[in-house]
């Protein structure tokens, strides 16, 4: 089967006049110039009611003047899109981010393969990872194992993208459900427990915090919902920090 050709993720890349280190508020400019910043949002699979996605993009919206600041939205579905197991196409965005062509990265990994819906012990999608076997569990069927292997490489590539944005002083943003510690079944595995990820927040100006999805926009959804990030003034509508949980992995300290 012949592989898929590389996306075309950018025209050549232009360097951001505004830009400023990570960390630090968002820019603004003299009434005589106005800013385009350029937007890569990266996440996987079609919309949904209860999608996060347009929440980053209206509360990204509002930490930046739209009378001086342009921001340039590209959106890139690494499922339903382009495959991302094919190498050509993690080189191509991995060299857009290095390259400059972006000034800002948001990213919304899958969290099929990590829901605690699958740790419910009804009938249904299946548990195909775990606390202790985050990577996938043992001895499990084909057809399982090859979703695990799927989201594997899709989170490996988010962090990949999330490190060069890092190295290449862009503003980034990553996002997904918080860990909420054990259920009726075990105790789930979630992203943050990955020593990859929590290696991009201590080697990097970055910070980690959560909120439920409710308060970025119209949804209604309480759903529990954490940011690592180093856009300033989004870590103030965050809780600080990360999930600390009791021996028993139950409760929350």
């Amino acid at each position: 089967m012949p592989q898929l050709a590389p996306p075309a993720l950018s025209a050549p890349p232009q360097p951001l006049a505004a830009a400023a280190p990570p960390g630090q508020e968002p820019p603004t400019a003299s009434r005589e110039q106005n800013i385009t910043l350029r937007v890569l949002f990266l996440f996987s699979g079609p919309p949904h009611a209860a999608d996060v996605r347009s929440h980053q993009q209206r509360s990204l919206t509002d930490l930046f003047s739209p009378e001086r600041v342009l921001l340039c939205f590209q959106y890139f579905d690494l499922v339903t899109g382009q495959d991302a197991r094919v190498a050509a196409v993690r080189t191509q965005i991995l060299q857009d981010i290095s390259h400059g062509a972006y000034g800002v990265l948001l990213l919304s990994p899958p969290c099929t393969t990590f829901s605690r819906a699958r740790h419910s012990g009804r009938l249904g999608a299946q548990p195909l990872r775990s606390r202790m076997c985050p990577l996938g569990l043992p001895a499990m069927p084909k057809s399982m194992r090859e979703e695990a292997d799927l989201g594997n490489t899709l989170i490996e590539v988010f962090a990949l993208a999330y490190l060069a944005a890092l190295r290449h002083h862009c503003w980034v943003l990553w996002e997904h459900p918080e860990d909420l510690g054990s259920c009726a079944t075990g105790t789930p595995a979630s992203v943050w427990q990955l020593r990859e990820v929590r290696a991009l927040a201590t080697a990097f100006d970055v910070a980690r915090g959560a909120a439920h999805m409710c308060s970025f926009g119209p949804s209604d959804s309480p759903k529990p919902t954490a940011f690592l990030t180093n856009l300033a003034p989004f870590l103030l509508r965050l809780h600080l920090g990360w999930p600390n949980f009791e021996v028993s992995g139950q409760t929350f300290k």
